[in-house]
This record gives structure tokens, sequence and C-alpha cells, in this order.
């Protein structure tokens, strides 16, 4: 009987969880969180993709300099 009483507690709590995280998610405020969320992540990823390039272009130029060197043989 112990058994069961323990899985409908589970039960419970997670009904519980799940009826607070909906309610977060559509009011209000929750939307205005996950649009930060939002907006942060699309900085982050710019930033990156910025940092990307830049990476890109100094390889880039690294590799040239190398072909341009001479050996000196």
């Amino acid at each position: 009987m112990k058994k069961n009483s323990g899985g409908l507690l589970a039960f419970i709590l997670g009904a519980a969880a799940g009826a607070v995280i909906t309610y977060f998610l559509t009011s209000d405020d929750g939307k205005e969180v996950i649009n930060k969320a939002r907006e942060k992540g699309k900085d982050i990823k710019d930033d990156l993709n910025a940092e990307i390039e830049k990476g890109k272009s100094l390889l880039s130029e690294l590799m040239n300099s190398l072909k341009n060197k001479t050996p000196e043989a």
C-alpha cells in the first residue's frame, strides 16, 4: 500500500509543477521572459558569428603569409 501512495504523490507533484509552469509560460511575465531569452540568444548567435568571421579572416591571412614566404634553403 505504501508503494502506491508514493506513486500517487509523485503524480500529484508532477501535475502541480506542470500547472505552475503552464501558468507562468502563458502569463504576460512568462512571455516577457521568453522574449528576453530569445533576444539574448539572438545576440549571442550574432556575436558568435562575428567572432567566427574574424577567425576565418585571421586564418586566411595567416595561410597567405605562409604561402608567400620563401624557403631559406
